[in-house]
């Protein structure tokens, strides 16, 4: 049985240094798969002596069981916040400044835009980097999204310039962060046509059999699936 995020055998906690480096041990796997266990506890412990995080910029969280005591509490579940100076605006135009803390962050590159409002043509786009730089093929670079704003003015040859400059990019991003493969994820006939006429290397892909989406239906007639996207989780 799952518990309710009010219940009172759950407490937010400030970790203890021991409990934080186990935070980070378990972290690991997921968010540093690309550095050996050690370097990456020690890339963690230098991001909080950065300007932005130290003198209590930054705050580390553990979800625990606050019966026992440090040490010996369950840490259930972990996360860190960023203080950060705002400006709230209420309804009324009054302005006042305040605290806010922010959780997670993004890339500063997260996807392209092709063309002048009215006809872009725009991606955005995600990594998978769990191979990390000793197996690079374990690494995937995910276009989540391309959007044509205007379909009925877009021919072909515009949709193909478009493509190839996306995918370019996307290409060099990839390169960068040393990752192998490029996907990008339930193309439509259409951008499938402007990719084979931008003449970039690739392949059609129809079915992978591991991080796929999925629907079972059982009733009459057959099924649109609108916005049949790569699915991403935290």
């Amino acid at each position: 049985m799952g518990s309710h995020a009010e219940a009172p055998e759950l407490a937010l906690a400030i970790p203890t240094p021991d409990e934080r480096t186990a935070t980070w041990t378990a972290t690991h796997p997921h968010w540093g798969a690309a550095l050996d266990l050690d370097v990456y506890h020690r890339r963690e412990h230098f991001l909080t002596t950065v300007p932005q995080s130290r003198n209590g910029g930054i705050t580390h969280w553990i979800l625990t069981d606050p019966s026992a005591g440090p040490g010996a509490r369950p840490v259930l579940s972990s996360c860190e916040s960023i203080r950060k100076r705002c400006l709230v605006a209420s309804p009324d135009g009054t302005v006042r400044e305040g605290v806010t803390h922010g959780i997670a962050s993004t890339p500063s590159i997260r996807g392209a835009v092709f063309g002048a409002p009215g006809n872009r043509v725009w991606a955005v786009w995600t990594r998978g980097y769990y191979g990390g730089l000793k197996k690079p093929e374990g690494n995937t670079f995910h276009i989540l999204r391309v959007s044509i704003e205007d379909e009925d003015a877009a021919d072909e040859a515009y949709l193909a310039e478009a493509m190839g400059a996306i995918l370019g990019l996307a290409r060099e991003e990839a390169a960068a962060w040393k990752v192998n493969n490029v996907e990008l994820w339930n193309p439509t006939a259409k951008l499938r046509a402007a990719i084979d006429r931008a003449g970039l290397p690739h392949e059609f892909v129809d079915r992978q059999d591991t991080s796929i989406a999925c629907l079972m239906w059982y009733g009459d007639g057959e099924v649109d699936w609108v916005a049949n996207e790569k699915f991403g989780w935290c």
